[in-house]
């Protein structure tokens, strides 16, 4: 993938995420069904969470869709722009996402603990 100037890792990171946060408020974290809902294939809304950049015509496509400027925030986080109550849904998505990633974590730690207790139970 070709460096865009000007827009280093962390704010590629950045967008990234807020690709992914776009794709859990209006489909609930389905790549096929947030690519469904907004018309187009899901290996194309794919290249875009892996860092490939949202052409024009994905831009006015998803404000026809969304019926949300949304340029400016998935590149920059500007959120000005956004209505309200789209703001509150990123909120509650970004709060879901957090409380998924704790909980995975607390997962991943317990089944570490579990194998850690069945090797002392073999010794």
């Amino acid at each position: 993938m070709r460096k865009i100037k000007g827009f280093e890792k962390k704010e590629m990171d950045a967008y990234k995420v807020r690709l992914r946060l776009l794709r859990e408020v209006v489909a609930s974290g389905s790549q096929q069904a947030f690519a469904d809902r907004i018309g187009i294939e899901m290996k194309r809304w794919n290249n875009y969470e892996r860092g490939y950049p949202i052409p024009r015509e994905i831009a006015f496509h998803l404000k026809e869709k969304l019926d949300e400027p949304l340029a400016e925030w998935l590149w920059w986080g500007l959120d000005k722009h956004l209505s309200p109550q789209f703001r509150a849904k990123l909120k509650t998505a970004e709060q879901r996402i957090e409380a998924r990633t704790k909980a995975e974590a607390e997962l991943a730690a317990a089944k570490k603990q579990v194998e850690l207790i069945k090797k002392r139970i073999r010794a």
